[in-house]
């Protein structure tokens, strides 16, 4: 196994950790178990850090920035239509 292989394993148990600790916490047996959203976002940023340092050619950027965006566009755009269909009928 690689290196970067051992890395995203790891980031998955912290990932798990951290879920584990907010779940302790609302069922209230861990006091401190709201440190485990700050962790989310510490592995969050740990991701988007990484996944950045990828992105240093314009090619690799624009796909990284499109695709995200278009299925974003194609959700919402669906079911902004069905809205409106649905608002036309109830008139």
């Amino acid at each position: 196994m690689g290196d970067k292989d051992e890395l995203f394993h790891f980031i998955q148990l912290l990932r798990y950790l951290a879920a584990v600790m907010v779940i302790l916490f609302h069922l209230g047996i861990s006091p401190s178990g709201y440190k485990g959203v700050d962790l989310c976002f510490i592995i969050s940023g740990f991701v988007l850090y990484y996944r950045y340092q990828i992105l240093s050619t314009v090619s690799n950027r624009n796909s990284y920035v499109v695709k995200p965006c278009a299925k974003i566009y194609l959700l919402y755009s669906g079911h902004s239509w069905r809205f409106c269909i649905c608002c036309v009928r109830h008139r």
